[in-house]
């Protein structure tokens, strides 16, 4: 898949053996990329942990999957250097859009949930202020929405305001 990546020039991921072309996105997905990332850096400063963008590789050995979060962060950065890619997470984020929202919410969320390190996911909606945060607490997931000025509490990381992931943003 590297080389494909290097010939194309574009980002695919790795789905039940099949490379996937990842497409670009819009003006207010990439906005609301930069604002989450912004804020999940101020949380992970002080704690030692380390915030990527979108183009970092993330490898689900569960599934042997090859995907990328639009954010995530990693405390305890542990490489799979074959495949260039993190394994670890503590957080990822999805910002959702309308063609990829089923697939973000249900099978990557799926993978996602394989990953023993993982405690938070955030699906942040690019067309309207809405925020689902999924959580792990003793190998159970929960779920709960959140809207325009609420507050997102990461346990043991911190607290996230949804008006402050949404600084600057316009509905498309």
């Amino acid at each position: 898949m590297l080389a494909l990546e290097a010939s194309t020039g574009l980002r695919h991921e790795y789905q039940d053996g099949v490379a996937v072309a990842m497409a670009g996105g819009s003006v207010a997905h990439a906005r609301l990329q930069g604002t989450v990332r912004d804020a999940l850096k101020r949380l992970a400063d002080p704690r030692g942990c380390e915030v990527f963008p979108a183009d970092l590789r993330l490898w689900i050995p569960q599934v042997e999957r090859a995907t990328f979060a639009d954010a995530s962060v990693f405390c305890e950065p542990q490489e799979d250097e074959a495949r260039q890619a993190l394994v670890n997470p503590v957080v990822l984020v999805e910002v959702l859009s309308p063609s990829t929202a089923d697939y973000d919410r249900g099978d990557k969320f799926s993978a996602y949930r394989t990953l023993a390190s993982l405690r938070h996911v955030l699906f942040v909606d690019s067309t309207r202020v809405a925020v689902t945060h999924a959580w792990r607490a003793d190998d159970h997931w929960s779920l709960r929405d959140h809207g325009p000025g609420a507050r997102i509490a990461l346990e043991g990381f911190g607290t996230l305001e949804v008006d402050a992931l949404y600084a600057g943003w316009r509905a498309p």
